[in-house]
């Protein structure tokens, strides 16, 4: 149930941001799309930029699935670029509005470890 309801959250989100900037969507109106209550956002989030980041990580697990390696890094970097491209409005959105910091955090620390993961197995195979 909890996975269903940040999925609903996350959708309301993206819905928003195809149309107006991250900065002037708020969480009431997250929660008003999703039919729940704030304190269910705040279970669940500790504001907006944390439920976008738990977004955009839910749907690089998807595209990824676990299965970079030296043999699929390839097809996996063209999925992540097709995933950008099908999404290009919420992901200039989300882009727009994290500041320099945010992307390096989120570049360091969600992207880095699966590029040392496949460089580390290319250096031991």
């Amino acid at each position: 149930m909890a996975d269903r309801t940040k999925h609903l959250m996350a959708a309301a989100l993206k819905k928003m941001m195809m149309t107006k900037p991250l900065q002037k969507i708020t969480i009431q109106e997250i929660v008003d799309d999703c039919s729940l209550n704030r304190q269910t956002f705040y279970y669940h989030f500790r504001d907006i930029y944390d439920l976008l980041h738990w977004m955009f990580e839910e749907d690089a697990e998807k595209i990824l699935e676990n299965r970079l390696t030296t043999e699929t890094w390839a097809d996996s970097l063209l999925q992540v670029l097709r995933y950008l491209e099908d999404n290009s409005r919420v992901s200039l959105c989300a882009l727009d509005a994290m500041q320099i910091d945010a992307l390096n955090r989120f570049l360091y620390t969600d992207v880095e470890p699966l590029v040392k993961e496949v460089i580390e197995e290319a250096m031991a195979g």
